[in-house]
């Protein structure tokens, strides 16, 4: 459950923190936790963030500041885009590198997909990163969000988000089923917990997964 005097952002640059100490590789996040102060994080820490950004976020292009979706605008409006093929879905795309006041240099990527009326807004720390890499990414997120349902459901915790006492019996339940397959695996192979936790970890980051 979340303590109530912590703040999820505050929550969620812990996790960055400690991930970057681990493994170097890309962080991908969405609009709730997409603001400057991860992004200006993650630059410190050389992390590559990449998330859907705000189009009302002011950024700087030639010394002047103006909203992303102004920024882009003309583009689309235009047809000064380039249509793009990736993971067998059809985009137009734009992309830009501008500065964030109080976070650097970053490139946006304005994102329209096939049938579709409304454009997302991609951000990467890594300014060099091509569009076409960021949105492939990005684009991982699916099967993260496809896995948490999929766990959920199982857990009959769907409505629940940890955030009170009540939804808490989902965290408790899904640690004890962590738990129990801790211990089958260390009397399955005759070794202890904690040696059972410390060899799945490696395994873990071996294969890019925590």
């Amino acid at each position: 459950m979340k303590p109530k005097n912590i703040k999820s952002t505050d929550i969620y640059l812990r996790i960055i923190e400690s991930i970057s100490k681990i493994i170097k590789g890309t962080v991908v996040g969405d609009g709730s936790v997409t603001i400057k102060k991860i992004l200006r994080r993650c630059k410190e820490l050389g992390v590559d963030y990449i998330g859907r950004i705000r189009k009302n976020i002011k950024i700087e292009v030639f010394g002047k500041e103006v909203k992303i979706e102004n920024m882009f605008k003309m583009d689309f409006n235009k047809n000064k885009t380039k249509l793009r093929t990736i993971n067998g879905k059809k985009f137009r795309i734009s992309e830009k590198v501008v500065n964030i006041p109080n976070v650097g240099k970053v490139k946006i990527v304005a994102v329209l997909m096939e049938e579709k009326k409304k454009i997302k807004y991609l951000v990467s720390t890594n300014y060099k990163k091509k569009a076409e890499n960021i949105i492939n990414e990005y684009l991982k997120r699916c099967k993260i969000e496809e896995k948490h349902r999929r766990d959920k459901s199982i857990l009959e915790v769907e409505e629940n988000y940890l955030s009170s006492e009540k939804s808490n019996i989902g965290f408790v339940r899904l640690m004890g089923m962590l738990f129990n397959c801790i211990e089958y695996l260390s009397y399955k192979n005759g070794i202890s917990f904690y040696k059972v936790i410390k060899e799945c970890s490696k395994e873990l980051i071996k294969n890019g997964l925590l």
